[in-house]
């Protein structure tokens, strides 16, 4: 028996994606927008720059004088220092990200993650956090399936009779996940990372093939309202806008994911529990899980035209605005307690359909969802 199965697969986006950094926004105060490009500026080279032009002392003076109000490119035009594309490429270390839409009313941005070389890429434990949920829908698709009765007990009342503490932490759904991926005794242990189940698989980070530009968006939110559809507001002039740094359309990502055979065996129980016992088991429940989301926002979007867009092949969804449905088994759930959920952990809606809103990016009135992408084995 092959010990550890290795396969190469590849991700292709579908729409926009983003995943956040450990710089969760950056403010005026660190990128300057010049032609529709946003520089974020290095703070090493800022001071060396500060240093040359002998502007130490009024960059402090005036930080601590506007607080966060500081502009950084206010700064340099009130000391008479013009910068040109060069000079703003060396002050943010060759980085710029180019902006979609009215560049007037970005005040701060979410930028993407990048390694220790400034490289984008999609981290191992996002895509395996994926897969993770995947896995957990579909042995639990497989419990409702053969086990209404008992599925409606142990799962939908627990979740119902849930501590309205956790709701509020939004840890709703993390006895599933220990009880069904870590309530396995190895070596006396029980219910630890020891005894995850997904020690099985070690998935690295993904890199693009090929080099591409990120492009800064407004994402908006789209409401499921009696009567029809509507872009929530910040008051009657203004759409809600937040801005992210997202991987476009059509950019391919390679990574490597290994199923250590070795492993699997210690788990004893795992094909009682349903779990893939290969690779391919574990791409097909993948594809089901990705599968049943788009079929449900498909019919959720009837009659609006984010209905034609998912008629596409899809099969993977990671990276902010992804949701509810596609982060949690909430699909498994009866409605009355997803608006339970929603309203516990959120915003209270009352009866209103849960989830009712989608973070979406809206480009010449086409509307495209976020996080959406094809897995492909290369």
């Amino acid at each position: 028996m092959k010990v550890l199965e290795k396969t190469t697969l590849k991700l292709t986006t579908q729409s926009p994606i983003h995943i956040g950094s450990v710089e969760q926004k950056l403010t005026p105060f660190e990128y300057i927008l010049k032609d529709g490009y946003v520089y974020p500026v290095s703070e090493n080279i800022l001071s060396e720059f500060l240093l040359q032009r002998k502007l130490i002392n009024s960059y402090l003076s005036a930080i601590e004088t506007q607080g966060h109000r500081f502009r950084i490119e206010d700064f340099f035009n009130q000391n008479g220092v013009k910068l040109d594309d060069s000079e703003l490429l060396k002050l943010s270390n060759g980085k710029r990200v180019r902006i979609s839409g009215n560049t007037s009313r970005l005040t701060e941005y979410r930028p993407f993650i990048r390694d220790g070389l400034g490289n984008v890429y999609l981290p191992g434990t996002a895509i395996k956090g994926v897969i993770r949920t995947a896995v957990l829908y579909c042995i639990l698709k497989r419990y409702k399936e053969s086990d209404p009765k008992n599925f409606k007990k142990q799962i939908e009342e627990r979740i119902d009779k849930t501590d309205i503490r956790s709701f509020k932490r939004r840890d709703t759904f993390l006895w599933l996940q220990e009880f069904y991926l870590q309530n396995f005794t190895l070596n006396n242990k029980k219910r630890s990372p020891n005894t995850d189940w997904f020690r099985v698989i070690s998935v690295s980070d993904a890199y693009s093939e090929r080099d591409f530009q990120t492009e800064i968006i407004g994402i908006k939110v789209l409401k499921k309202e009696k009567s029809g559809w509507q872009i929530k507001r910040l008051n009657k002039d203004r759409d809600m806008l937040i801005w992210a740094e997202c991987v476009p359309e059509g950019v391919t990502f390679r990574f490597d994911i290994c199923f250590d055979k070795n492993i699997l065996e210690k788990f004893n129980d795992a094909k009682q529990n349903k779990f893939p016992q290969n690779i391919q088991e574990l791409l097909n429940m993948i594809q089901e899980w990705a599968r049943d989301i788009q079929k449900y926002e498909q019919k959720f979007f009837d009659g609006h035209p984010l209905s034609r867009w998912y008629q596409r092949e899809l099969n993977f969804r990671i990276g902010f605005g992804s949701g509810m449905l596609s982060t949690t088994i909430a699909l498994l759930l009866p409605e009355d307690l997803r608006k339970k959920i929603r309203n516990y952990s959120g915003k209270n809606k009352g009866n209103e359909i849960a989830p009712k809103s989608r973070r979406l990016w809206i480009n010449n009135n086409k509307y495209t969802p976020l996080g959406w992408a094809k897995l492909d084995i290369t």
